[in-house]
C-alpha cells in the first residue's frame, strides 16, 4: 500500500509541477504581450510627438519668413517713398531757386535801368540796391529752401535707420527660430536615445526571463525525468515481488 501512495504522490507531484510550467509559460507570454503593447503605444507616441514638433516647426518658420518678407516690404517701400520725398523736395527748391534768380535777376535788370534812367544815381546806391536784392535772395535761401532740405534729410536718415532696427529685428528673431529649432532637435535626439535604451533594456530582461524560465522548464523535465523513473523502477519491484500476480499490489 505505501508503495502505490509513493506513486500516487509522485503523479500528483508531477502534475503539479507541469501546473506551475504551464502557469509560468502562460505567465512570460502574458508579459511578453504586455511589453510589445507598451512598446508600440511609446513608438506611437514619440512618432506623434516628432510629428506635431515638425509641424509647430514649419509653421514658426513660414510666419518667421513672413514677417521678414513683410518688413523687408515695409522697409523698401518706406525707402522708395523717402527717396520720392526727398526728390520731390528737392526738385521743388531747385524750382524756386531758380524762380527766386529769374526774379533777383529782373530786378538787378529794372534797377540798372531806372539807374541808367536817372543818371544822377550814385554808383554806391545802385551797388546797395544790387546787394539788397541778393540779401533779399539768401535769406528767402535760408529760410525757404535750406529747411526743406535739411527736413528732407531728417527723413532720410530716419528712413534709414527704420531699415536697419528692421533688418536687426529680422536677424535677431531668425537667430531665435534657429535655436528654438536646434533646441528641438536635440531633445527629439534625446528622447529618441532614452525610448532606445529603454527598449534596449526591456529585450534584455525579456531575454534573461525568457532564459530563467527556459531552465526551469528544463529542471522541472528533469524533475519529471527522475519521478517518472523512480515511479516506474518501483512500479517493477512491486511486480517483481510476485511473479505470478502482477495487479496483486494494488489489491492488497
Amino acid at each position: 500500500m505505501s508503495d502505490d501512495s509513493s506513486v500516487l504522490f509522485n503523479l500528483k507531484e508531477l502534475m503539479n509541477l507541469e501546473e506551475d510550467r504551464v502557469r509560468a509559460e502562460e505567465e512570460e507570454r502574458r508579459r511578453k504581450e504586455e511589453e510589445e503593447r507598451a512598446r508600440l503605444e511609446a513608438e506611437a507616441r514619440r512618432r506623434q510627438e516628432e510629428e506635431e514638433r515638425r509641424l509647430r516647426e514649419e509653421e514658426e518658420a513660414r510666419r518667421l519668413e513672413e514677417k521678414r518678407r513683410l518688413d523687408e516690404e515695409a522697409a523698401r517701400q518706406a525707402a522708395i517713398e523717402a527717396e520720392a520725398a526727398r526728390a520731390r523736395a528737392e526738385a521743388e527748391a531747385r524750382a524756386r531757386a531758380e524762380e527766386q534768380a529769374k526774379l533777383l535777376e529782373h530786378e538787378r535788370q529794372l534797377a540798372e535801368l531806372e539807374a541808367q534812367k536817372r543818371k544822377g544815381l550814385p554808383p554806391a546806391a545802385i551797388v546797395g540796391i544790387i546787394a539788397l536784392f541778393l540779401a533779399v535772395g539768401a535769406a528767402g535761401y535760408v529760410f525757404g529752401v535750406k529747411p526743406i532740405l535739411e527736413e528732407n534729410e531728417r527723413k532720410a536718415q530716419l528712413a534709414a535707420q527704420e531699415a536697419e532696427r528692421q533688418a536687426a529685428e529680422r536677424a535677431e528673431a531668425e537667430r531665435a527660430a534657429e535655436e528654438a529649432r536646434r533646441q528641438a532637435a536635440e531633445l527629439a535626439a534625446k528622447a529618441k536615445a532614452e525610448e532606445a535604451a529603454r527598449i534596449e533594456a526591456e529585450r534584455l530582461a525579456a531575454k534573461k526571463a525568457a532564459a530563467a524560465a527556459s531552465s526551469m522548464t528544463s529542471s522541472t523535465m528533469r524533475t519529471t525525468t527522475t519521478m517518472r523513473s523512480s515511479s516506474t523502477s518501483m512500479s517493477s519491484s512491486s511486480m517483481a515481488s510476485d511473479p505470478f500476480d502482477p495487479l496483486g499490489n494494488l489489491f492488497r
